[in-house]
């Protein structure tokens, strides 16, 4: 936490693009993506955008489709921020921190504080929390939130969605809505203009390689098995 913290300290603004506390792939695609686009966005003088994951990072193994997803498009655990490696309270008392919200629109009770610094709510979730005139809500009740954050890029024309981002955003929509079957219109739409830019990508395979990483079982760290190990004894102990 220390490195990231110290790296924001010169910085007097940052942009932070967090998805909500399952950091789902939904969650983790959508706040790494949208912070690309804003930052491509935006103008050279404008703020840093950064996309933080909203877990521990000693969580991060155990979300196996969003390690699959990001590492197939070159995306490791080195190149990214999570949670416990920032203090956004700090930086929003000193007044630095800008805060878009994606795949949830209500902040938890402990954080209630850091709504102030909201700008933007990218959410498809039933609403939650009613933001001021001044935070530019997307909130529409579709299968993914990533069909919201592709037709913003789609609908984009300074932005170019490349193969990447594509591909993330499509697999995403395809896990969210069990490859379409239960996809909105919306989610079909998006997700067919994102197929455009992927040629020769089967839909069923990018569908059944995500399905497939999210049913893998990380295989546990030491501690936890020598944690598992004295419970077992324990508990066997306590009936004989």
């Amino acid at each position: 936490m220390y490195q990231v913290q110290k790296s924001l300290c010169g910085l007097s603004k940052v942009h932070i693009v967090r998805g909500n506390e399952a950091c789902d792939l939904d969650s983790a695609v959508c706040a790494v993506v949208y912070a690309f686009y804003l930052h491509q966005t935006q103008s050279e003088s404008s703020i840093p955008v950064v996309p933080l994951l909203n877990l521990v990072e000693a969580d991060y193994v155990l979300h196996t489709e969003v390690t699959y997803a990001l590492q197939d498009c070159g995306i490791t655990q080195e190149l990214l921020i999570f949670r416990d490696q920032v203090n956004l309270t700090d930086l929003h008392e000193s007044h630095r921190l800008v805060l878009t919200l994606v795949d949830h629109n209500a902040m938890s009770p402990e954080e209630r504080s850091l709504e102030g610094a909201v700008c933007e709510v990218v959410d498809h979730h039933t609403r939650v929390k009613e933001f001021p005139p001044s935070v530019d809500v997307t909130l529409e009740l579709v299968g993914s939130c990533c069909s919201l954050v592709a037709e913003k890029l789609l609908n984009d024309a300074r932005f170019d969605v490349d193969p990447l981002v594509a591909h993330l955003l499509l697999g995403t929509i395809l896990l969210d809505t069990v490859c379409l079957v239960d996809g909105k219109k919306k989610d079909v739409c998006q997700a067919e203009r994102l197929e455009i830019l992927l040629p020769g990508e089967s839909r069923q395979e990018t569908y059944e390689a995500l399905l497939g990483a999210r049913r893998q079982i990380s295989a546990p760290n030491i501690p936890d098995v020598l944690w598992f190990q004295c419970y077992l004894h324990l508990m066997f102990s306590a009936k004989t």
